[in-house]
């Protein structure tokens, strides 16, 4: 067996299946398959049984896993050792986006990273804020860029360790046509009984919207719910309803029908940061990835997206 059998087993244990853990891994579920059954055959023990459709460990898979894991990180600490003693910037780095709060940072932060770090290559995954937070405990992610909303706990702050990086304001975006499109500002208050467009209704971000607006006693009108936010601001300047979303959503959409009105509540900002596992190892990679994302001046050129970061305020 190799390091790389080794992770892919670790993998499919974490994911509970086969298909999921050959899309993290990029790799086709047959080739997953047949490493897991070669380890099986060198072992002499079977690792899963399915319950539910999902596999779950034996007891001897279990206790092999265990020791796995732990193999795996002492073997990451033997080369990101070896590679800090030789002065080399060089890794892997597993990054976490979650839809609302991780693109438009990430996007703008990795094509310099990767010119100055070339030889830290970098995997990414997309999901809801929690799910990442899962992903980090389980160690399958060195980091995540996340909207802070949702670190409220103290078991988050137990957990993690968190970088706030920017804020942005919610706002609500209308047509040129629309009446709000006159205002300076806006109270939620003001959203009652307007058609109003949801990002991805049931997603995490629209929970927050309704949440926001059920505390300030608003019952808006949703007409429509869409996962594709050029699709949404197109509905918008067509005035079939006004959408809230970040401020740095709003500015990549150059359409000269549509603008943006502020909220003037303190619940319509949002801080986006990274979080990382508390009292773990980080390899060398991800702790020049944190030196590089916490600098200020990686993002010099965005600040137009990114107007009311906490300094400015």
């Amino acid at each position: 067996m190799d390091i790389r059998q080794l992770q892919y087993f670790v993998q499919v244990a974490d994911c509970g299946s086969y298909s999921l853990a050959s899309q993290q891994l990029f790799v086709s579920q047959p080739a997953l398959s047949k490493a897991i059954k070669s380890i099986e055959d060198e072992m002499g023990f079977k690792f899963f049984y399915t319950y539910q459709r999902k596999q779950k460990l034996t007891d001897a898979g279990q206790s092999f896993y265990e020791k796995t894991v732990n193999f795996l990180e002492s073997y990451d600490v033997l080369i990101n050792t070896t590679y800090l003693d030789a002065g080399v910037d060089k890794g892997h780095l597993n990054v976490g986006l979650s839809i609302m709060g991780g693109p438009a940072l990430f996007s703008h932060l990795l094509p310099t990273f990767k010119e100055k770090y070339p030889q830290i290559t970098v995997s990414i995954m997309e999901k809801e804020t929690n799910m990442l937070k899962e992903e980090i405990l389980k160690k399958n992610l060195d980091l995540a860029f996340i909207d802070l909303y949702h670190i409220k706990n103290p078991e988050d702050t137990d957990n993690f360790e968190i970088f706030k990086i920017a804020a942005s304001e919610i706002v609500i975006v209308a047509s040129r046509e629309n009446e709000v499109a006159q205002l300076k500002e806006l109270q939620y208050s003001a959203l009652n009984n307007r058609n109003l467009i949801l990002f991805n209704d049931g997603h995490e971000y629209s929970g927050q919207v309704r949440n926001d607006m059920k505390l300030m006693g608003v019952k808006p009108n949703v007409v429509l719910s869409s996962t594709q936010w050029d699709f949404i601001m197109d509905m918008v300047a067509n005035d079939i309803g006004i959408v809230l979303c970040p401020y740095y959503i709003y500015k990549k959409y150059d359409n000269p029908k549509i603008c943006c009105i502020p909220l003037d509540e303190k619940m319509g900002r949002r801080e986006i940061g990274i979080i990382v596992r508390k009292e773990n190892y980080r390899t060398r990679a991800c702790m020049k990835f944190l030196e590089y994302a916490t600098d200020p001046a990686s993002y010099d050129g965005i600040q137009n997206l990114f107007p009311y970061k906490e300094e400015q305020r």
